[in-house]
Formats: structure tokens, sequence, C-alpha cells
């Protein structure tokens, strides 16, 4: 049995590759038009893996453009004046381009952005049609519910657009913009080796991890865009209820899990605090609890799943693929065909998307 999400997964390597490859290509129009018209604050906005994926991205734009980024739910009452920063730029990302709370939140506040941007696999779409700019998300349109190459892609879209733009806007020299392309290379280069460690550990825990009453998913800040992606693609696919924390938050409080039939997955990376994480994960083992370790980096960590190579820049890629291989192959274990569109009526009822009008509105306007 297969199913959508493993044939997405096995792609990632080829997509992002080739993403990299045009990436000045693709945002050459963006960069053009915001050439010597900077912003001093982003804004990025989306919903369930579009706002992890841009939660993902964040850290590191802020650190290429020296700007301070904040990303929001569409339906988060915010007050967008009171934000430090009068020139602000929104990139609103949607897969298929097609959330409606995702359009509504531009309609509403656009008089509020210098610039808005958006960011989507499918074109054209809804979404931009409301927005001065597009930024393709080369990945095509992922036609199963459950997003694993659409999150990677948007991710590796939003780091390259601040590569470019950094270049742009002078925040990095010729040569720090050529070797965070070569770092964002070898990272993506060793996908089909972490994919297939990935899947050799999975298989082989396979047993204790489809049979989980509840899980948590703990890390540090650093990669908490990882840890709430992870919770929410086990929610989806798996239909065991996942909590993503913090590392801090989870040991002032949501600790008393431990020794109870919840799995405990950690994400840690050199760049962490991993030997106060370690002595946490040692002390949760001893008491009879499932834990499932993964570490990216060169220290001497002994975890479960040890990938490579340490990227600080871009660990939060590597991180991903081992929870979607989970997310991929225990559903099948648990007998759930996730390909199923499971309440697909329940979109209808929410209007979470805007599929209906979607075709119809392109073709007035394109």
């Amino acid at each position: 049995m297969e199913n959508q999400m493993q044939q997405y997964i096995e792609k990632e390597y080829e997509v992002l590759f080739d993403l990299i490859k045009n990436g000045k290509r693709n945002m050459k129009d963006i960069a053009d038009a915001l050439s010597g018209s900077e912003p001093d604050r982003l804004v990025l906005v989306g919903s369930g893996s579009s706002y992890n994926a841009c939660e993902i991205a964040r850290p590191f734009m802020e650190k290429v453009l020296r700007r301070e980024i904040t990303t929001v739910y569409p339906t988060k009452e915010i007050d967008l004046d009171s934000l430090n920063g009068e020139r602000k730029l929104l990139i609103a990302v949607s897969q298929e381009g097609t959330s409606s709370n995702t359009i509504a939140f531009v309609k509403q506040h656009k008089q509020s952005f210098m610039t808005t941007i958006a960011a989507t696999a499918v074109h054209p779409c809804l979404l931009e049609s409301f927005c001065d700019q597009h930024l393709l998300i080369a990945c095509g349109n992922e036609m199963c519910g459950p997003k694993s190459l659409g999150v990677s892609a948007t991710v590796v879209s939003l780091w390259i657009s601040a590569v470019e733009l950094g270049l742009v806007w002078g925040t990095l020299s010729f040569e720090r913009y050529e070797e965070l392309y070569k770092q964002l290379e070898t990272v993506v280069s060793s996908i089909p080796e972490c994919l297939l460690k990935s899947k050799d550990w999975v298989r082989k825990n396979t047993l204790t991890m489809k049979d989980a009453r509840a899980i948590a998913v703990v890390g540090s800040d650093a990669v908490s865009g990882v840890v709430r992606e992870a919770a929410l693609k086990l929610d989806e696919t798996v239909y065991i209820q996942s909590t993503p924390y913090d590392f801090e938050e989870f040991i002032h409080g949501p600790f008393c899990v431990i020794g109870t039939d919840v799995h405990l997955y950690f994400l840690t990376q050199d760049e962490d605090n991993w030997q106060r994480m370690y002595q946490l994960i040692q002390f949760a083992r001893e008491q009879k609890t499932p834990v499932f370790h993964v570490h990216i980096g060169n220290a001497d960590v002994p975890s479960d799943l040890r990938l490579g190579p340490d990227c600080k820049e871009y660990n939060s890629l590597l991180l991903l693929i081992p929870m979607q291989v989970i997310c991929a192959n225990i559903c099948i274990a648990r007998g759930i065909d996730i390909d199923a569109n499971r309440y697909e009526e329940l979109t209808n009822i929410m209007g979470s998307k805007l599929k209906t009008i979607m075709e119809e509105k392109c073709n007035e306007i394109y």
C-alpha cells in the first residue's frame, strides 16, 4: 500500500534543486520592482502548513534582510499601524492560492502595505489577483491533502527570496550571497541520504510508533516552525492528538506526561542547548516513556536518528524530512488511507477554500 504523500516526499530533492537553480529567474520581477524601494518591515501571512512554513523560514529571512519579520494567521486581530516601520511588505502564502482567510486578509489590509506579494504553487490563482507581485513556489499543485513537498518548497522559496532581496537591498555582499546558495545546494543534495536514513529508522520503529495514544513534539525555539508543522501533520495523517512544545515550555509543566502513554519526539541540533535536552530524554526513557530523538549536526550526540550536514542556516529543512516520513508511513500501519479526502464536505461547509469561484475569477482577470 502506497499513498500520494510518499510519492511527493520522493520528489523533494529534484524539485528543491530546481528551485535553487531557477531562484534568480523566479525572483527577477519582484527584485526589479523592489530595487531602490526597500521596506523597513515584512509581514508573512498564511494558514496551517503555510503558516508553519513561514515560521520555519522567518529566522533566516530576518538574519539575511536585517529587518524584523512578523508571521501572522490571517484571522488574527492585528493592528498593523502599531507595528514598527512605516513601509511594510506583505508576503501572503497559500499553496493553491485559494485560502479564503488569507485572501480576505490581503483585501482588508492591502492599503497598509507598500507592496503585497502572493506566494503560491498554482499560477494563475485567485490570491495573486489581489496582490501586486507573484512569487511562484515551483513545485506544482500537490494533489493530496497533507502537504509535504509544498511545505519544503515554500520554505526554500522564501529563503531564496531573502537571499535575492538581500543582494538587491545591500544587506548581503556578493560573496555571502554566493556562499548561502552553495550551502543551500549542499543541504538539498543531502536529502536523498536523509530520506533513506529516515525510512530505515521509521521501518525499525513502526510497531511502537503506530500505537501511540498521544504525541508531544519538543524542540528549541530555533526549530519551532518544524515542531509545529510536525504536530499538525501527525494530527492530519495518523489521527493521533499531537502537541508542539518549545523545550523550555515543556519542562515547566507538560513534562508531567512523562511516564504515561504519550510518545515524545525530540528535534535537536548543535546550536541548541542539546545537553539539557538530552538529560530530559534520558530521564523520560528511565520512566519507560517511548522517546524518538532526531539530531542534526556534528556533535557526538547519542540520538536515534542523526542527520547532516550541519548547516545552522538551513537545518530546519532536513529536520522536516523524518517527520514527513513518519506521517506518510505510520498512517499505513494504522490502516488509514490519507488519500481518501476525509470530510471533504467540511471544506465547503467552512468556506476555507475558494475553489468554486477560483476558475471563473481567474478567467475574468487573466
